[in-house]
């Protein structure tokens, strides 16, 4: 692992340079190719945690099981959400959502309400050799409408919980960087999500999107900086950013990669 990171933090010092100095995708594979080759294409270092980082804060949060936050987050739909908030439970998974509990945590509720809206627009599927840092709009995740971006800054503004606050402000961000308006998504992260100064799962996960803005903007120091931050801090994006330094310092991209947004 020390070899690891000495490694990312030299590849770091050289994409930087090489970046800054409006360098070519030719040059960073002159200089770092033993760098590439010694682990571009090697993940087996990679033990995911058997716990989501994310379904962790969030049981914490909700203060229930691991297995009781993972299914109201990844398995549950929008529409069950939406009964369970208007006193209607029909799932017999979901009895933990009780009264009380929805009384409780009904801001929490809305919220996941709010991040199963975007979830038929989530996937990505990439036939070509894009870097992962570019959303193509197929399903075609505009449709959701400026609306939507309206509404995501209202509730950044509204929401009172700091928590709650954060990830709608990962929502915008990532959102905007879907649109293709990296400018916005950088602003965003700028705006509603660094001034929190809370560093749990999702500020890495949005940080990552900022990462991906950046490259767009062709800001590659800033990019591999967060990039290597979020490998550093994230649990559930740490592949993602190694295989994102890694990618647009060699030009090499993956084809037909799923990118699966998270609520």
């Amino acid at each position: 692992m020390k070899k690891l990171l000495y490694t990312l933090a030299t590849v770091v010092t050289i994409c930087s340079s090489a970046c800054a100095c409006g360098g070519s995708y030719d040059e960073f594979d002159t200089y770092n190719t033993w760098f590439f080759s010694a682990f571009k294409d090697d993940y087996s270092f990679f033990k995911p945690s058997a716990n989501s980082g994310n379904i962790n804060d969030w049981a914490v949060y909700l203060g229930i099981s691991y297995a009781d936050a993972e299914y109201l987050v990844l398995k549950v739909g929008k529409i069950e959400i939406e009964a369970a908030l208007n006193g209607y439970l029909a799932d017999p998974k979901l009895k933990f959502l009780t009264t009380a509990f929805v009384k409780k945590h009904r801001h929490a509720l809305q919220y996941l309400v709010c991040a199963k809206t975007i979830e038929p627009y989530a996937a990505r599927n990439f036939e070509t050799y894009w870097p992962w840092w570019y959303y193509d709009e197929s399903p075609c995740v505009s449709a959701l409408g400026e609306e939507f971006i309206e509404n995501l800054q209202l509730a950044c503004k509204s929401e009172t919980d700091r928590e709650l606050k954060l990830r709608y402000g990962y929502q915008l961000v990532r959102y905007a960087h879907y649109l293709h308006r990296y400018s916005d998504a950088v602003a965003y992260f700028d705006k509603y999500v660094e001034p929190l100064g809370i560093k749990n799962e999702v500020y890495y996960y949005a940080l990552n999107q900022k990462a991906g803005a950046e490259y767009n903007l062709q800001q590659y120091s800033q990019a591999v900086q967060n990039f290597m931050n979020v490998y550093l801090n994230s649990t559930d994006q740490k592949e993602s950013a190694y295989r994102s330094i890694f990618s647009f310092c060699d030009g090499h991209y993956t084809p037909n990669t799923l990118i699966q947004m998270r609520s």
